[in-house]
This record gives structure tokens, sequence and C-alpha cells, in this order.
């Protein structure tokens, strides 16, 4: 069999996509061994994947960082309304806003735990950790939660100029 684009050297491979048959040159070209033309079609289809996964990527983000923001807001409220009845005075609205950020904070607390030792925690302990790691939210939310909108706004201007 002869190779599909040189007529007078013999075939040694087939492309893996089309099946052409290939001479020793066409078929070191690519790896995996692929025509001219399949490697081509390849490339197009990588560039295309590839600029949906940013899309989808993007799409993730969004979705993410408004379902923080949603559930900061939440957790502002809800908070602010369970200090307000067990202390029966007002929160001041800088604790209720202290109390937004929390979501951010403890998305970073909980990223950085999977380097932590592992110990059980139970009982007195677990309470002790959920307390402590509440408070550290609501202190390391606020720059967690401006890294996230700078992350956030990089991402669609990197996007916007793609």
């Amino acid at each position: 069999m002869k190779c599909y684009f040189h007529e007078d050297t013999n075939a040694v491979a087939y492309c893996q996509h089309c099946g052409k048959a290939l001479c020793k040159s066409c078929a070191s070209k690519y790896n995996p061994c692929l025509c001219d033309e399949c490697f081509e079609l390849r490339q197009i289809s990588t560039q295309e994947e590839r600029r949906q996964r940013n899309k989808d990527a993007l799409i993730d983000t969004n979705a993410e960082f408004i379902g923080a923001v949603i559930k900061g807001l939440i957790g502002a409220v809800v908070l602010t309304l369970i200090f307000n009845a067990l202390y029966e005075t007002p929160v001041p609205f800088g604790m209720s806003v202290m109390f937004f950020f929390v979501p951010f904070g403890w998305a970073f607390i909980t990223y950085i735990e999977q380097w932590l030792p592992v110990f059980i925690v139970s009982g007195i302990v677990l309470i002790f950790w959920i307390i402590c790691k509440l408070v550290l939210s609501m202190l390391l939310g606020i720059p967690c939660f401006l890294y996230q909108v700078f992350k956030y706004i990089g991402k669609l201007l990197t996007q916007k100029y793609r």
C-alpha cells in the first residue's frame, strides 16, 4: 500500500482518526499518528474546547461568587436576628456587616483545613472549633471577600479581551 500523500512511497502506518495510509515521514510528524488534515481539525476543536472551558469557568465563577454573596446576605440577616433574640438589644450595624463576610472566611478556613492535622472532633471540642472558626471567618472574611472581588473582576476583564 502506498502513502496517501506520497504515491511513490510505501505506507508504514495509518492515521488514527481517518485511517489514511501514511509513509514514514508523514507518520512521524504528529503523536499520535495523524495526517495533516486530521491534525488541523484536532487543533481547531481543541481551541474551541479551550474557549468553551474558559467560558464555562466564567459562568461557574459567576455562580459561585453570586452564591457566596447571597449566603453572606442571608447569614447577615439570620445571625443579626439570632443575636437580637439572644441579647434583646439591637446588634450594631458594623456587626451585621461582619456577618456578611462569614461565608468568604469560612470557605477560606475550610480550604486551609486540608493541610491541618486530622483530629477527632466531638463534643465540647467540636463546639469550641465551630465558635473559633466562626470568629476567624468574620475576621478573615473581609480580605477573602476583597480577594474574591478582584479575582472576579480580573476574570471578567480577561474574558472580555480574548
